[in-house]
C-alpha cells in the first residue's frame, strides 16, 4: 500500500494500516512529516523521488494536489484501487489506463456514522494503536495564535487545542 502526503489524513491512514499489519510506503515531499512515522515498523518512508518504478495494489491520494493526485496513476498496479481523500479542485485522470488496467478510483470525504465513529472510538482505546502519530502538539487554548502559525508552517501534524483549566484564561 502506498500512502501519498504525510498530513493528518495520510499518517493516520498509515497508523491505520500498520496497525493491521499492512505494508505500507508513506511518501511525502516534507521529511518532517516523514520522521513523524520512524517507529511504524511496517512503513517504509522515502519522499516521492525515491520510489522509482514501484507498483502498488492500494494507493492513498491524501496530500490534495494535483500533481499528488496525477502521479498517484504511475504506481497503481492493474486492478489496484486508488482511494482519494485529499481535495484538489481538478486533476487530470488517465482513463484509458484506468480502463485498460481495470483500476478503481473511489473518493471519500466523510464516514458513515455511526458506524465508522464507533469504529474510530474503538480504535483510539485500543492500547496497540497510538494515535499520538498524527497530534504533534497539544497547546492551551490561550495559544491559539502560535497553534496557528505552527499549522499554517506545514511542519506539523494536529495541533490540538486545550480548552478546560487555566488553558482559556
Amino acid at each position: 500500500m502506498l500512502v501519498v502526503g504525510c498530513g493528518t489524513e495520510g499518517l493516520l491512514a498509515t497508523a491505520l494500516a500498520d496497525f493491521f499489519g499492512g505494508e505500507v510506503t508513506a511518501v511525502d515531499i516534507n521529511t518532517k512529516k516523514l520522521e513523524l512515522l520512524k517507529d511504524f515498523k511496517n512503513t517504509r518512508v522515502c519522499h516521492p523521488n525515491e520510489l522509482d518504478h514501484a507498483n502498488f495494489d492500494v494507493v492513498i491520494e491524501a496530500a490534495g494536489t494535483k500533481q499528488s493526485v496525477e502521479s498517484c496513476f504511475t504506481y497503481l498496479k492493474p486492478g489496484g484501487q486508488l482511494l482519494l481523500i485529499g481535495i484538489t479542485p481538478e486533476a487530470t485522470i488517465p482513463v484509458a489506463q484506468v480502463v485498460r488496467n481495470e483500476q478503481q478510483v473511489i473518493g471519500s470525504i466523510i464516514y458513515e456514522f455511526p458506524v465508522d465513529f464507533q469504529a474510530s472510538i474503538d480504535y483510539l482505546a485500543d492500547v496497540r494503536f497510538d494515535p499520538t502519530v498524527f497530534i504533534s502538539a497539544i497547546m492551551p487554548f490561550k495559544r491559539y495564535e502560535e497553534a496557528y502559525e505552527m499549522a499554517l508552517s506545514g511542519n506539523y501534524a494536529k495541533i490540538v487545542l486545550q480548552f478546560k483549566g487555566d488553558a482559556v484564561s
